[in-house]
């Protein structure tokens, strides 16, 4: 025996209504989840909202820096960027550059947090050094995949209620 289930029938209002407030509720979690990869930075970065507007038969939500140090970390540099290669970097506003031997970076690739960097070992100096780059650390790409989850389920459960 077959059943038929017939969809229920939404007004276009209504289904825009959650959409909106899906894109709303779904741009708060992104907030946070930015948030927790450079919470630890002495500098954080600047962000622009806009939104949710209509752009054609698109909803738009967007929340996006142009920050330079977030960038690179987020899409990396040098040798880990498809065609990048290491990169030298030459003491300009000192004799020498100076650091210590090793470093552990604040964040990890596949992590959102950001931790304490550790730098340790013996103290270095040079005129010139090549970087091998920074490994990319994906943080919109995660928080993306995130926020298309929530924005379902959000826009589902509205709906459902209706």
């Amino acid at each position: 025996m077959v059943k038929f289930i017939m969809p229920k029938p939404y007004k276009v209002t209504e289904v825009r209504g959650a959409i909106v407030d899906g894109m709303r509720d779904t741009m708060e979690v992104v907030k946070v989840d930015l948030m927790l990869t450079y919470m630890m930075w002495d500098n954080p970065p600047e962000w622009l909202e806009v939104g949710p507007r209509k752009s054609g038969f698109d909803m738009k939500h967007t929340y996006s820096t142009t920050d330079t140090p977030y960038v690179w970390v987020d899409m990396g540099t040098g040798g880990f960027v498809p065609g990048g290669a290491p990169y030298s970097i030459t003491a300009k506003f000192a004799p020498m550059l100076r650091y210590q031997a090793t470093y552990i970076p604040r964040s990890k690739p596949g992590q959102l947090t950001s931790g304490f960097a550790a730098k340790y070992g013996p103290w270095i100096s040079k005129f010139t050094v090549m970087h091998p780059g920074i490994e990319p650390r994906e943080f919109s790409k995660q928080v993306a995949e995130r926020a298309d989850e929530f924005l379902a389920k959000r826009i589902n459960a509205r709906l459902g209620m209706l």
